[in-house]
C-alpha cells in the first residue's frame, strides 16, 4: 500500500478491487450484496469496477458483513482484521498474573469516570480480580 495521496480514480479502483476480493472470499454474488445493501446489482458492479464509491452507510454495512474495517476497504491499511476492542484489558489481566502491583501501576494508566484511580482504589481493584480468579480455580 502506497502512502502517497491517491487520485479519486485510483481510490475508486482500489476500493472496487478490495470489495470484489472480499465478496468472492465470502462466496457471494453481486446480486447477494445488492440485496444486503438495498441496491440494484448494477450499483454493486459500479463499485467493484471503480466507477463509483459506496456511500458511507454502505461502507459500514459492508465492513461489518465482511468482518473487516472501512480503513481496509478504503485502502488506508492492508490489515483486514478487525481490531480487538478488549486488547488492552486482556493485556492488563495477563499482567496481573505476571507482575508485581507496582509494575502493573507503572505500565498502565488507570482512570474511571475521567479521574485517575487512587492508590487505595488500585489495590482494591487488583485484589478483586485476583480473588475472583482464585475462586474460579478452586470453587
Amino acid at each position: 500500500m502506497s502512502k502517497e495521496l491517491k487520485t479519486k480514480d485510483q481510490l475508486r479502483k482500489e476500493v472496487g478491487k478490495r470489495l470484489k476480493e472480499l465478496r468472492l472470499q465470502k462466496g457471494k454474488t453481486q446480486a447477494d450484496i445488492a440485496g444486503i445493501l438495498g441496491l440494484d446489482r448494477a450499483s454493486v458492479s459500479n463499485h467493484e469496477i471503480g466507477r463509483a464509491l459506496p456511500k458511507k452507510e454502505e461502507l459500514l454495512v459492508l465492513a461489518k458483513f465482511y468482518g473487516t474495517t472501512t480503513d481496509y476497504i478504503l485502502g488506508h491499511t492492508d490489515n483486514k482484521e478487525t481490531p480487538d476492542p478488549y486488547e488492552n484489558e486482556r493485556e492488563f489481566l495477563t499482567a496481573i498474573d505476571l507482575s508485581t502491583d507496582e509494575e502493573i501501576k507503572n505500565r498502565f494508566i488507570f482512570e474511571i469516570d475521567g479521574q485517575e484511580v487512587t492508590e487505595e482504589e488500585f489495590k482494591r481493584m487488583v485484589a478483586a480480580v485476583r480473588s475472583e480468579r482464585l475462586y474460579r480455580k478452586n470453587p
